[in-house]
């Protein structure tokens, strides 16, 4: 089969979830809609990341390639050629800051429950259809239903708020948050990660997301290439446009 005439083979690993479209149309919006002040914060970290939110995905290209991909050695073969994406390929096409030689370290604390209510400008989490705390995960709509581009900075309990103001001040971080669960390390069921609240944390210290990201997307392709996995974790625009 021709996966680049026929779009994407549904047998072989998904790189995007059927709701990919509407996800990034969500965040397009909330992109658009963010203040100038935010933009700034968000292009300071994100550098070029943001021009993902108008790439067309290309999934049998990635299904094509990920034909390719040697698990043992983190390589794609094609025939005697060997390429594989590289720290400093994916800084450049991020146009990340050389002086940014510290990483971002995926540490993951144990109980997220109070970062992730700070992280929203709450004094505590209550319970919600969107957020499931046993999981530990959140829909995207959770979060853009009180930061997005209709938003109000608004809680169904209205009391758990600490302020208007440092609502106001999170919805940069928490557009991050959603660009990271949906175009960097993506679920399967396309919930966010509670857990990445550590992540976007780090990122605040001026520290590059280019080495979790590619550890991620070899891990993903070797799940996916030995069949230990039917949907590709890693940032898959990201490895498309390499």
């Amino acid at each position: 089969m021709d996966l680049l005439a026929q779009g994407f083979d549904s047998s072989l690993p998904r790189f995007f979830r059927p709701d990919f479209a509407t996800t990034v149309r969500i965040l397009k919006d909330w992109y658009v809609a963010l203040s100038e002040d935010d933009h700034e914060i968000v292009h300071q970290h994100l550098h070029s990341l943001p021009s993902l939110l108008s790439t067309v995905p290309l999934e049998g290209l990635l299904q094509s390639m990920l034909q390719f991909w040697d698990p043992d050695a983190s390589v794609f073969r094609f025939g005697r050629c060997e390429m594989t994406p590289l720290v400093e390929e994916y800084s450049r096409l991020l146009s990340i800051p050389d002086e940014w030689t510290l990483s971002v370290e995926p540490v993951f604390p144990h109980s997220y429950q109070r970062e992730f209510s700070n992280f929203q400008g709450l004094r505590r989490l209550v319970s919600d259809p969107g957020l499931d705390l046993e999981e530990g995960t959140c829909t995207i709509a959770y979060l853009s239903d009180q930061f997005g581009a209709l938003g109000s900075l608004c809680h169904p309990h209205g009391p758990v708020i600490r302020s208007r103001d440092q609502r106001r001040s999170r919805r940069p971080w928490v557009f991050i948050l959603c660009f990271f669960s949906t175009f960097l390390f993506p679920r399967a069921d396309g919930a966010v990660d509670l857990r990445l609240v550590r992540v976007v944390r780090t990122l605040q210290r001026w520290r590059t997301i280019v080495p979790m990201v590619l550890a991620e997307t070899y891990r993903a392709l070797t799940r996916c290439s030995r069949g230990q996995s039917h949907f590709f974790t890693g940032a898959a625009l990201l490895l498309q446009f390499w």
